[in-house]
């Protein structure tokens, strides 16, 4: 009873696959074989790295928002920085990427989230993804599309994405690479709120994070306001004064419209890629973005 279109929607698939998983007396959070401490291990959703009984971090790409995210992400000491489906922003998924307006039309908040509707008009699709690990590192490509949720049919903005998470250090550390190529099927428009524009690679933190240092690469963030996008700043870090622990966030090689955004209180921060003006991509033309993150 649902159109073709509807097969391709991840939401379906995990939907179905999930079902089949219940049938086959599979446990809810994993599949496959087991395997070493320290290791990472693929999961029904995903894959995530477990060292010594806890969770180091967890990559979801069968989410029921279809968008990739991570969540938890720890630091060495095992406390977790992230938070996901944060009450204030329910669409706040830990580490994610995510447009805020392609062509008009809203990829960010939901339409009606008060009503616990948690879809944009906006849609981002996963497409399909392949997972590689390698003892406590991993590769994964993701292939997403993005469209109209009214027309599910039409897709604007193809997305080949490639997450790199290195094995820990000795002193538990680790980074996380991603690489995001759009390659434009029509005209698209890619525009943020202002003056507090948003939007692209973010990471949603815990209150934890209120009590750490935060520290800016080639500028330095304003902690009176809420708005903090200096021009020249590409990166931002917080750090614990007590332990040294911390998560750094920047960009590689930023595009000259990008603004770093962050909260204040240190619970939010984004390296915005149209902040300074909207960006234009003709049918066929491709935009790479690039951005490290860095658990130490």
């Amino acid at each position: 009873g649902h159109n073709g279109s509807d097969f391709g929607k991840m939401e379906w698939q995990l939907h179905l696959f999930r079902a089949a998983c219940w049938a086959a007396g599979e446990l809810p959070d994993r599949i496959g074989e087991a395997v070493a401490d320290g290791a990472v291990r693929k999961t029904i959703d995903g894959c995530e790295l477990v060292s010594s009984g806890r969770t180091v971090w967890k990559l979801n790409l069968a989410t029921r928002e279809s968008k990739p995210f991570v969540h938890p992400l720890c630091l060495p000491d095992g406390r977790c920085i992230t938070e996901a489906r944060a009450a204030d922003h329910p669409w706040h998924l830990g580490l994610w990427f995510c447009w805020k307006y392609i062509n008009g039309l809203n990829y960010w908040e939901p339409r009606n989230p008060a009503a616990g509707n948690l879809f944009p008009d906006g849609m981002t699709v996963v497409r399909d993804f392949a997972i590689k690990p390698n003892g406590g590192a991993c590769t994964v490509d993701v292939k997403l599309w993005y469209g109209p949720r009214a027309e599910p049919g039409r897709v604007l903005l193809d997305e080949a994405r490639t997450l790199a998470f290195s094995a820990p250090t000795a002193r538990g550390g680790y980074t996380i690479t991603a690489k995001h190529t759009f390659t434009a099927r029509e005209k698209v428009t890619f525009d943020c709120r202002r003056p507090v524009g948003y939007g692209g690679f973010s990471l949603r933190m815990s209150d934890m994070m209120r009590g750490f240092k935060a520290v800016g690469e080639g500028g330095e963030p304003n902690e009176k306001i809420n708005v903090a996008a200096p021009k020249g700043m590409t990166g931002i870090s917080y750090t614990d004064p007590k332990t040294g622990h911390g998560v750094k966030v920047r960009s590689i090689n930023p595009i000259p419209t990008e603004r770093h955004y962050s909260w204040a209180d240190h619970r939010f921060t984004n390296p915005v890629p149209m902040y300074e003006k909207p960006l234009v991509l003709e049918k066929g033309q491709k935009l790479e973005l690039n951005y490290e993150v860095t658990i130490y």
